[in-house]
């Protein structure tokens, strides 16, 4: 990010997928507290999205180590991860970290049969919190969500709008 200077968090790696998951590794450049992640379509999305954390240190240090070769062993990162992450609650905060400590941040978007997994989203989950000098901060995380449908269940839809549009019409 060209103007993460103004952050008092550095971007370390970032990754996403096509299964709707994504990822960010961040350092901490001096020690600060994070109060909240904030983000919009909080209700809308309901269960549709989950954020996680990951804190421990040791395998974080174990993940970065790891992916600073230039490669990375998939594995090997899954297993440092395992029972490792918390979902976002409310009771996570604030979380301390010290100048040099990892944060891995999740998220996976699960929509199942909801009528909101049909739309594209994007846009940023914000972490607000303090420096220890007391400098408040909010560090955007871009995140994505485009959908993808078999043939069938875009045929399904369009039959679904086209009764919506009858009845509407009938009226």
């Amino acid at each position: 990010m060209k103007d993460s200077a103004r952050f008092p968090i550095d971007f370390l790696a970032s990754s996403s997928s096509t299964d709707h998951m994504g990822e960010q590794l961040l350092k901490a450049k001096e020690p600060l507290s994070i109060q909240s992640f904030l983000f919009p379509f909080h209700h809308q999305l309901g269960d549709g999205l989950q954020l996680s954390i990951i804190t421990d240190q040791g395998s974080l240090q174990a993940m970065y180590n790891e992916m600073s070769k230039g490669y990375s062993d998939d594995q090997k990162i899954s297993e440092w991860k395992q029972g490792k992450d918390h979902l976002v609650e409310k009771e996570l905060f604030p979380l301390k970290l010290q100048k040099d400590d990892l944060l891995n941040t999740s998220y996976q978007f699960t929509f199942g049969n909801n009528q909101n997994g049909y739309h594209f989203y994007h846009f940023a989950i914000n972490l607000k919190g303090k420096t220890k000098n007391g400098k408040e901060f909010n560090v955007p995380l871009v995140i994505n969500y485009s959908p993808s449908f078999t043939y069938k269940e875009i045929e399904e839809i369009v039959k679904q709008r086209r009764e919506v549009n009858d009845g509407a019409r009938a009226k």
